[in-house]
């Protein structure tokens, strides 16, 4: 900045320091008038355009500042879920629930991608032992998806031992999920529906579905399915064998 602008601008700050006790007087008057006012805002302009160096480094710095603060703001989240995951019991778990990895996934029930992908889940599950499966509920698709998520949610409440039947028949059908058909395909997993419609209506449902998605926007999931493997973020489908050789790489590292 030249002296002049310099000047300018400290003497602008100079004029506005009317105050009292360190807050503004309540009868303060603007530092400058409207034709003061305009000159400076010439001036400033003039300076700008011969200077436009200036506008490029505030623009980065600002942008700087902030990717800062959103990488921080990240990495608390991470921290915040990798607690969540730990020692949340209300979070369904399937595979072995003292596992040495433990996978977290994103999915909506009405999710094409989250189907497809879900053979893939049972076969890693089925085939290693020592794989902790943390299922997060993440109701973006509408109504139905949010109905849907209820409902496994409320399963793992009060049938803990029957929900993966019930998350796996909710995936695989091709129908739409209205209460009725959902209600059908618990009673074919062997829950009951009068108390699993009570438990859904259960406040603490709907809180720990709101809960899930905030923390899932929060370490940057934007979309179903995603994944969480050992506190590394892995969004979109993915097969068996990049399933298999991301657990692999969490072992070893």
């Amino acid at each position: 900045m030249n002296a002049f602008l310099r000047m300018v601008v400290l003497s602008g700050l100079c004029a506005s320091s009317v105050v009292s006790g360190g807050a503004w007087a309540a009868d303060a008057k603007p530092a400058f008038n409207e034709s003061e006012s305009r000159q400076i805002e010439d001036i400033v302009r003039s300076y700008l355009m011969q200077n436009p160096e200036v506008i490029v480094e505030s623009l980065t710095a600002y942008q700087q500042a902030r990717q800062k603060t959103e990488a921080s703001n990240t990495a608390q989240a991470m921290a915040d879920f990798s607690q969540l995951v730990a020692k949340d019991t209300r979070l369904p778990v399937a595979g072995n629930h003292k596992g040495d990895v433990t996978i977290v996934e994103f999915f909506d029930y009405r999710c094409g991608y989250c189907k497809r992908v879900m053979p893939a889940v049972q076969e890693l599950l089925n085939s290693d032992g020592d794989v902790r499966f943390v299922f997060m509920e993440f109701p973006i698709l509408g109504p139905q998806s949010v109905l849907a998520s209820k409902a496994a949610q409320a399963a793992w409440t009060i049938a803990p031992e029957r929900h993966l039947d019930f998350h796996v028949a909710l995936m695989e059908t091709r129908q739409g999920l209205t209460e009725e058909h959902i209600f059908e395909l618990a009673d074919d997993a062997g829950i009951d529906r009068t108390r699993l419609a009570a438990a859904m209506d259960d406040p603490a449902i709907a809180e720990t579905i709101r809960r899930n998605v905030e923390m899932g926007e929060a370490i940057g999931v934007r979309g179903t399915p995603a994944f969480m493997i050992d506190g590394t973020l892995v969004p979109g489908a993915v097969d068996l064998a990049t399933m298999r050789q991301m657990v692999a790489d969490a072992r070893s590292g």
